[in-house]
C-alpha cells in the first residue's frame, strides 16, 4: 500500500484493519508503500498540522476520515497488481471526524 501526502501540512495517518490500528507520519510532498500491510479492507484517518511531536501536532491539528475504505488483495505486488495509492490532501474523499491520537 502506498500514501503520497499532497498537502502543505504534515501528516500522520491512522489505518485501522483487521489486525488493529497501525500508524505513520508523512511529511508534505512525502510518497511511502509499505510492504508489510496484511491483506483485508482499512479505514484511514488522516491528522494534518505542523510541528510534530511524536505523538500529536503542535499547531493546526486538523483531523479527517477517508469516506471510502481501502482494500489491500495481496501483500506482493506483480505486472498485474500494484499497491493502492491513497493520495492525502485533505478535501477530495474525506470529511471531517473527532480527534485522535495515535497509540
Amino acid at each position: 500500500m502506498s500514501a503520497r501526502n499532497a498537502s502543505a501540512w504534515d501528516a500522520a495517518v491512522l489505518l485501522d484493519g483487521p489486525s488493529g490500528a497501525r500508524g505513520f507520519f508523512l511529511r508534505r510532498g512525502e510518497q511511502v508503500t509499505l510492504l508489510d500491510v496484511a491483506p483485508g479492507t482499512y479505514g484511514v484517518r488522516v491528522m494534518f498540522g505542523a510541528a510534530w511531536t511524536g505523538r500529536a501536532f503542535a499547531q493546526q491539528a486538523r483531523f479527517f476520515q477517508r469516506e471510502q475504505p481501502v482494500s489491500v488483495v495481496s501483500r506482493s505486488e506483480s505486472a498485474e497488481t500494484r499497491a493502492p495509492l491513497i493520495v492525502l490532501d485533505g478535501r477530495s474523499g474525506v470529511r471531517p471526524t473527532t480527534a485522535f491520537g495515535l497509540e
